[in-house]
């Protein structure tokens, strides 16, 4: 479960703040893909948004207000993302819209919103170039090159690792992390002894793995979503690898749970939740969330 996209629901009332509105609702616009290979973030995020409206209206709603959630299936598809864009703001009519997709969706339909000056804030894709559409466009998240970077730090400060091998999904979101990983690893004197690319839904990772364990690295970093994450975990298990494998936000779902088992174990993340976290709102959303066991 992805907490931005409670903290979503706390900003409405800033992103809307100006806009006049009519009848006894207030339609904020929803995007994310809830059918195919992304389905499990999509449905996370998604879970998040409703959590939130459910809270702002329980306390009253905006401006007198009850929140209504226009809910769109993208498919992490940027045609349907554009399409969806404009039928959200032509025949829908929304006060503002949230992202709960990927970069290369909402990177195409940002320009959009901007256009027609409608908020769009995005839970949690970290393309730097998202927020560039201009000023109607917000992301609450960490930027890919950032949280790579902090991924680089944990490789080469905390795990001291020294040789350090890269697997870098080929889109927006993996080749952002690795970038940020790579400049901060090698910044700190680790020698990155491969960098290899693999394709989003890749299935089958054991010839990167192969050529990497002969490699002896101390470590691997690895920009894929669950579903990669979980099947690079798996294979290098399988394979007899021992160094360390690194993730990110995109192992962050209980899918890489349930695919990757107890190979799991051991695997260290960088992401934005931090479930320790003791301010009421965030243990709040933890204890109502379904994911609250991770």
């Amino acid at each position: 479960m992805r907490f931005k996209s409670f903290i979503i629901g706390l900003i409405f009332s800033f992103a809307i703040g100006g806009v006049a509105l009519a009848g006894g609702v207030i339609k904020i616009g929803f995007f994310a893909p809830l059918t195919g290979f992304a389905a499990a973030d999509g449905t996370s995020a998604k879970h998040g948004a409703m959590l939130a409206v459910k809270k702002i209206n329980s306390n009253g709603g905006i401006m007198g207000k009850k929140l209504k959630l226009i809910v769109y299936d993208d498919a992490a598809s940027s045609q349907q993302a554009v399409a969806i864009a404009r039928k959200l703001i032509q025949e829908n009519g929304v006060a503002a819209v949230v992202s709960g997709s990927y970069s290369t969706p909402t990177r195409a339909s940002a320009p959009i919103y901007q256009r027609y000056k409608i908020p769009l804030v995005v839970a949690y894709a970290t393309h730097p170039s998202i927020t560039k559409a201009g000023d109607y466009v917000f992301r609450i998240g960490f930027l890919a090159t950032v949280e790579g970077k902090a991924g680089g730090y944990v490789a080469t400060k905390i795990l001291k690792a020294k040789r350090i091998a890269v697997l870098t999904m080929d889109n927006d979101f993996g080749r952002s992390l690795s970038k940020g990983f790579v400049e901060e690893a090698t910044k700190n004197g680790a020698k990155i002894v491969a960098n290899m690319s693999f394709a989003l839904g890749e299935k089958d990772m054991s010839p990167f793995l192969t050529k990497i364990k002969a490699l002896h690295p101390d470590l691997i970093y690895c920009t894929g979503y669950y579903s990669e994450g979980a099947l690079t975990v798996k294979q290098a298990k399988d394979l007899g690898i021992k160094a360390q494998i690194l993730g990110q936000e995109g192992f962050d779902s209980p899918m890489f749970l349930k695919i990757a088992q107890s190979a799991a174990n051991g695997t260290i993340i960088t992401t934005d939740l931090n479930r320790d976290d003791k301010r009421p709102v965030a243990k709040w959303f933890i204890e109502t969330s379904p994911e609250s066991t991770l």
